[in-house]
């Protein structure tokens, strides 16, 4: 008996995206799983800016954004 869970031809389970091969699952899991982390970041600058803009920071807002370019490559 086919488990009903997966796509019919296919060794995938049903999901949300409607992708049908497992590589274009693993595809779209790596692009949520970067955008999730560059968000992440993006929200760790801000606060940082913010820190450096007020003065409580202990790095100046040039220092943080190389740092955080450097964390890129």
């Amino acid at each position: 008996m086919r488990d009903p869970y997966l796509y019919e031809d296919s060794d995938v389970l049903k999901n949300k995206l409607d992708i049908k091969t497992q590589d274009g699952l693993n595809d779209a899991e790596a692009d949520y799983v970067r955008d999730r982390a560059e968000k992440k970041l993006l929200m760790k600058l801000q606060k940082a800016e913010e820190a450096v803009k007020d003065g409580e920071g202990w790095l100046s807002l040039a220092e943080v954004k190389s740092l955080v370019s450097k964390n890129k490559e």
